[in-house]
C-alpha cells in the first residue's frame, strides 16, 4: 500500500473473520479528540513511509511512480505537525512506527510519547463481523489491528480497504489522468 498524504478518510469492509476470540479478530480505534497532552502544532515530525513496503514495490513494480515518491518521503521527509487546523478543535496526523522527531527535539520527543501513550489508553476494540463496513475519519481518529497469527482454516479476518479523500487536487500528481480516480 503507497501512503498518500492526501489521504482522509478509511472504508475498511470485514469480507470474513470468525476468530474463536474476539481479540484476535480486532481493530483497534481511538479517537483523536481524547488525546491529553498537546504536541506542537508546529511542522517537528517526520513520518517516513514502512521499509517493508519500499522492499515489497520495488520488487514487485520496480518501475512505479509511487516508489519514487516513498523514497523520496524516506530519504528527503518533510517535517510536518502532529496536530493541525483549528487550535480548538485540531486535525490529527499520526503514525508512532514510522514517526520521527527533527533534529532530536526532546521536548517533541516527550510530547508524542504521552500523546501515544494517552490515545493507548484510550483506544477501544472494534469486532468487524463478515459483512460489516467501518468508517473511519483518519484526521479525527487513529486505528490500527491487534497483531494476531494467521491459521489459514478459514476463519481468519480478511479487510478490504479503500481511502476516500476531501480534494481530489491534491492528489493530480500521483493520478493517470485528471478524470482517474486511482492513486498509484
Amino acid at each position: 500500500m503507497v501512503c498518500v498524504l492526501t489521504e482522509i478518510g478509511s472504508l475498511f469492509f470485514c469480507l470474513s473473520g470468525t476468530a474463536p476470540g474476539p481479540l484476535e479478530n480486532a481493530s483497534k480505534y481511538a479517537p483523536g479528540k481524547a488525546a491529553g497532552p498537546c504536541p506542537s502544532a508546529e511542522p517537528r515530525f517526520y513520518i517516513l513511509p514502512d521499509d517493508e513496503h519500499l522492499r515489497q514495490l520495488a520488487v514487485q513494480c520496480p518501475d512505479h511512480p509511487g516508489l519514487l515518491r516513498m523514497r523520496t518521503m524516506r530519504e528527503d521527509p518533510e517535517p510536518v505537525a502532529v496536530l493541525f487546523g483549528a487550535a480548538d478543535s485540531p486535525y490529527l496526523r499520526i503514525d508512532p512506527y514510522f514517526m520521527r522527531c527533527v533534529d532530536n527535539d526532546s521536548e517533541a520527543e516527550q510530547a508524542l510519547k504521552e500523546l501515544v501513550t494517552e490515545l493507548e489508553r484510550v483506544q477501544q476494540d472494534v469486532v468487524a463481523d463478515a459483512g460489516t463496513l467501518l468508517v473511519v475519519d483518519n484526521y479525527l481518529a487513529v486505528h490500527g489491528r491487534r497483531a494476531f497469527t494467521a491459521r489459514y482454516d478459514g476463519t481468519d479476518r480478511w479487510l478490504q480497504k479503500s481511502v476516500i479523500t476531501r480534494d481530489l487536487r491534491r492528489s493530480r500528481a500521483a493520478r493517470d489522468s485528471a478524470a482517474g480516480r486511482i492513486v498509484v
